[in-house]
């Protein structure tokens, strides 16, 4: 295809996005390069080897952060094949306020470990260097760490297996009470060979309470031991080409620890705004609400056996774990419904072992009465000074009683009187995933899909252990003056601590405005504030915010057109912003499958209603529980700028990941006929021919950080560049 004839039209065209980040700017990631350098500092490669970058077979990143100062240490083991008389060059990116005195650098070759001079080479002269690595190699990915100050280590003599240890301090910064760590990451690429496994350990403490704590780049498991002290772990294995890793984290004595981070891209008539939230806890030990809590079970003849001992387990979790002050009830039902008491009782050593031996002598039996257990359940009067909740667990469909999900839904605002949010628990691929995410958003609670080879109790213990403490009810969120639109979640009921609050959405407009967050506890008003700038010019302090609220918004449109129907407006956002962001869904894969046509945005509109109708046309099963699955992991993502963006669950279960496509910088790129074409539009713009390496590439480089940062897709690139549609061959 003739590049100078490719026109994109029809598709809803935004600026390219790229990310300056705030706060600690942590540097891991090593690059390793046969060669060395000339005393113009130059590079030149080993004549001798055939394969210029060593293989990096294990890499751990750790990041320590306390009293406001991070300690970054890294560890790779790094294998070279020849190695005989070859000396190489090592090349770690480090935050330009470093000074060569506060790194540290060992290398380990069997029982000798030899401590190696570092030097820092940055401006002018670190460009060159990288310019002239990627030129001598061949390979463009090494751009990618333009403009970044070098920690460079010469004469490195690497064997067979050799360890490498960098370290060094730097202190901790905050922008808008939010700290930002980032570090490059080992990159298998340049090698030819994957990186077995990446490990990068954050442990984090602070003097205030640490708060909303997320990464944006990879998905990773965040564990809280106590207030002051959090620990985030990643863990990827086979790692070809990879992203920074980017961490973020609130400290702060708020018991909600309220913030709002804005981003504005060029052009856009609208910005972005990212509200967090994380009521972890607070300084001062308080008494928890005390609530009314309702367990629901299903005991239908389908949960007879293991199901039904994870249940009952899980159900006397939670009656061990209840507060003081909680009112509680069990309700059990097959065909027909019973209840360990006519209403809700309180909590008492008593009451609890009354309720365990009422749940030890149910017997699995009969179908599944659905609509007569949530009446019982939902029947009574709700009290203003306690939430009200259900957890529903249910393995089934109903096959007594009303049958009718529809009918079912549409009972349930008239049955709902006491204003219970009610928190399914579906388990197994038997379940109506229709109709119990429809009860779940009806009522303002949430649903959880469990599959057949998870646990149950696990799933209800840590469901619980989130409810158990609540910290807002009757929750509102108010913008002041400001006009704000596409605001997702567009529900909010009530907060519990240990829980994040995270709403994305645009706004219009701009200028200083007070964000409120408010609600009831025990009855009375509480409201937590913050004032907010948002910009009306271009700003890109936070650009991952656009790829995370496309993601949400996505999520809860496909949830939207499951639950309602098909929507001809939802469905073209749905196709717009998977297309513009990377963000590959089951209705929309093909436009990131290799060999993929241009579609224009007419044609994948009606291909992606087409697999919509398909699709939805299951309400249970496992295909609809697998689409359930989908929607709610994009509504939860946070890894937005990696190829977390690119897999989706199919109707087997199997997690399927396009390789046609990769996400740079908030843009994203498809792969067509061998070039790399980013999503935007050409619109009027004129296409202008760069050799790679040539001096127009490098200026290219020097001057725009997103044509540096496409660079790491190491090939043809195709993007828009001010008023040009510049083709890298």
């Amino acid at each position: 295809m003739s590049v100078s004839n490719r026109r994109r039209t029809g598709w809803t065209g935004l600026a390219a996005a790229f990310l300056v980040l705030v706060g600690a700017d942590a540097r891991g990631g090593g690059i390793y390069v046969a060669g060395h350098l000339d005393k113009n500092d130059d590079f030149v490669a080993h004549e001798k080897i055939k394969t210029a970058f060593p293989v990096v077979r294990y890499s751990e990143i750790e990041l320590n952060v306390a009293n406001g100062q991070l300690a970054v240490s890294v560890s790779e083991t790094v294998s070279v094949q020849e190695s005989d008389g070859i000396t190489f060059l090592a090349l770690f990116p480090v935050p330009a306020e470093m000074t060569k005195d506060s790194i540290t650098f060992v290398l380990a070759r069997g029982d000798d470990n030899v401590a190696h001079r570092v030097e820092l080479i940055k401006g002018e002269a670190a460009q060159s260097l990288i310019e002239s690595l990627a030129k001598t190699t061949g390979s463009a990915g090494i751009l990618v760490h333009s403009g970044r100050t070098l920690a460079v280590v010469r004469d490195l003599a690497l064997g067979e297996r050799s360890g490498v240890e960098l370290s060094y301090q730097q202190p901790v910064t905050v922008k808008n009470g939010l700290v930002s760590l980032a570090c490059p990451m080992p990159d298998g690429s340049l090698s030819g060979r994957p990186v077995d496994r990446v490990t990068v350990t954050a442990d984090i403490r602070d003097a205030k309470p640490l708060r909303s704590v997320f990464s944006t780049s990879h998905e990773c498991e965040v564990e809280r031991d106590g207030l002051y002290h959090v620990k985030a772990r990643m863990v990827a294995d086979q790692v070809m080409d990879s992203q920074d890793f980017r961490l973020h984290y609130v400290a702060d004595k708020g018991d909600l620890g309220l913030r709002v981070l804005t981003y504005r891209e060029p052009g856009e008539e609208k910005g972005y705004f990212l509200m967090l939230g994380a009521p972890s806890g607070s300084a001062v030990p308080k008494p928890p609400t005390p609530k009314d809590i309702l367990f629901v079970l299903d005991v239908s003849g389908s949960m007879r056996g293991e199901k039904m001992e994870q249940a009952r387990s899980a159900i006397e979790y939670c009656l061990e774990h209840l507060n003081k002050g909680d009112r509680f009830n069990v309700i059990t039902f097959g065909t027909e419904v019973e209840s360990f008491r006519s209403g809700l009782v309180s909590r008492s050593d008593e009451t609890v072992d009354a309720a365990k031996v009422y749940i030890d002598e149910v017997v699995p039996r009969g179908r599944t009465n659905i609509r007569d257990a949530l009446a019982r359940g939902l029947a009574g009067k709700a009290s203003k000074e306690r939430p009200r909740i259900m957890i529903f667990l249910t393995d089934g469909t109903p096959t007594v009683g009303e049958r009718s999900p529809k009918e079912i839904l549409k009972q349930l605002q008239e049955l709902n009187a006491s204003g219970t949010s009610i928190f399914v628990m579906g388990v197994g691929h038997d379940v109506n995933a229709h109709l119990l995410d429809g009860i779940a958003e009806a009522t303002q609670g949430a649903s959880t899909l469990v599959g057949p080879d998870e646990e149950i109790d696990e799933a209800v213990a840590s469901l619980y252990n989130q409810l158990s403490r609540p910290f807002l009810n009757n929750m509102e969120i108010a913008f002041g003056g400001l006009k704000v639109s596409s605001v997702f979640p567009r529900k909010h009921s009530a907060l519990f601590r240990g829980s994040d609050l995270m709403v994305a959405g645009r706004y219009s407009g701009g200028g200083t405005h007070t964000v409120r967050v408010h609600g009831t506890l025990h009855g009375k008003p509480r409201e937590y504030s913050c004032e907010v700038a948002f910009p009306e010019e271009a700003a890109d302090s936070y650009a991952f915010i656009a790829p995370l609220w496309a993601t949400r918004s996505i999520g809860f449109h496909l949830q939207e057109i499951r639950l309602r129907g098909e929507n001809d407006e939802l469905i073209d956002n749905v196709v717009r912003l998977s297309h513009r962001y990377g963000i590959v869904t089951e209705y929309t894969s093909f436009l990131a499958e290799e060999g993929a046509k241009d579609y224009s945005f007419k044609e994948a509109r009606e291909e992606t209603k087409r697999r919509m109708s398909v699709a939805n046309g299951e309400q249970s099963g496992k295909w609809a529980f697998n689409q359930a699955g989908n929607d709610r992991s994009l509504q939860q993502r946070m890894a937005v700028q990696s190829g977390a963006a690119n897999t989706f669950v199919d109707r087997q279960g199997k997690v399927k990941k396009a390789e046609a496509v990769k996400q740079v910088s908030g843009s994203a790129f498809y792969e067509r006929e061998g070039t790399w074409v980013s999503s935007e539009e050409q619109g009027d713009r004129k296409v202008r021919k760069v050799k790679r390496f040539s001096e127009d590439f490098f200026n290219l480089v020097r001057t725009d950080k997103n044509f540096a940062d496409a660079q790491r897709l190491d090939g043809d690139v195709e993007m828009n560049i001010g008023r040009d549609r510049v083709v890298v061959y």
